[in-house]
């Protein structure tokens, strides 16, 4: 009985190596690529991406945690998301019963849900004003830049003045309007452009959006979209919204919302990785209940505090300020294609 059973495991043995020859491990399958998203609620986001032929399974991945399976037709939505998150997108597919590696594809990889406190629409346009019924732009607070100089009547055209903390001067010449656009340039020796719109209805509140993009700029260079106080901030609060700021960081937008007493330094601020050079649509909207940012239609910034909210009129600025390090600077620019305010 022991020999009968010693050969029975050589002869399975022999069976098991014969399988192993003739089916070699498969490889894993390449990943799905062309990687869309578009958001549905504040809390999941609906995936799509190109099959795989032979397909068995897909499973998408945020932040490389495991949302959920796909199907065959290569859809899915992400559930479970966070409100006011930023999230890295990710697709795994099995092809005879082989999972490929985690993989964006060379589609969009990053989305960021919406909420932050409220549920927002679902976001069809890359305007805010369209994705969340703003209505029609108010006519003298809105420039299309269509003309063959800056409108007199809608901007103060600063000349020869100091610049941002006295580095360099607004010159304007530094801001013209051609082509469709206005096109602000910083020089070498700090002459830059600054425009202040003349649309100051007296009252608090309302909404701006404005598409802009830049050059491959110099760190020394940090376009800004804001808002600025009536009154020049020479009152006793330090109220400033800076919907669209670049920084020393030539990755990344910034949004700031400066408050409290001014010399504090107190401000809420948010930061997106994201090409400047491409046109994008930036926006703000201002109302009794907070302050919110918008980038391409979709909600990123919110803070609903009642203390940090301005307590007074504002207007909208257009700049390009010089912030030198000591280093030579390179000439750089900021172009606008519209800019639109909203009651």
């Amino acid at each position: 009985m022991k020999k009968i059973i010693a050969f029975g495991a050589t002869v399975l043995l022999g069976i098991l190596s014969l399988v192993f020859v003739t089916n070699p491990a498969q490889a894993a399958p390449t990943p799905p690529h062309n990687l869309t998203l578009s958001q549905i609620t504040n809390t999941s986001a609906y995936a799509k991406w190109q099959t795989v032929t032979g397909a068995e399974a897909y499973s998408v991945y945020a932040n490389g945690v495991r949302k959920g399976p796909g199907t065959a037709a290569g859809t899915a939505t992400i559930t479970g998301l966070t409100p006011c998150t930023e999230y890295y997108i990710q697709i795994s597919v099995r092809v005879g019963g082989v999972w490929s590696p985690k993989a964006t594809g060379s589609g969009s990889k990053m989305m960021t849900t919406l909420g932050c406190g409220t549920v927002a629409p679902v976001a069809s346009s890359t305007t805010a004003a369209e994705n969340f019924n703003w209505g029609t732009p108010i006519a003298a607070g809105s420039d299309e830049f269509n003309g063959t100089s800056v409108d007199s009547t809608k901007w103060n055209n600063y000349d020869n003045i100091a610049g941002h903390a006295g580095n360099g001067r607004r010159m304007a010449a530094q801001s013209i309007v051609s082509g469709g656009v206005l096109t602000q340039t910083g020089q070498s020796d700090g002459d830059t452009g600054y425009l202040s719109s003349k649309y100051r209805p007296g009252t608090m509140y309302g909404k701006w959006e404005v598409r802009m993009r830049t050059s491959a700029r110099d760190p020394e260079y940090h376009p800004v979209l804001l808002l600025w106080p009536d009154s020049g901030g020479d009152n006793t609060t330090d109220d400033e919204v800076d919907f669209a700021e670049g920084t020393n960081d030539t990755s990344q937008i910034k949004f700031f919302l400066h408050y409290g007493t001014p010399g504090q330094g107190l401000q809420t601020s948010a930061a997106k990785v994201i090409d400047t050079q491409e046109w994008h649509n930036y926006a703000v909207e201002w109302s009794a209940s907070g302050v919110r940012g918008y980038i391409d239609g979709v909600l990123w910034f919110t803070d609903t505090s009642s203390t940090h909210n301005p307590n007074q009129p504002m207007h909208q600025a257009i700049q390009l300020d010089w912030f030198p390090d000591g280093t030579a600077t390179s000439e750089s620019w900021m172009q606008v294609d519209w800019t639109r305010a909203y009651a």
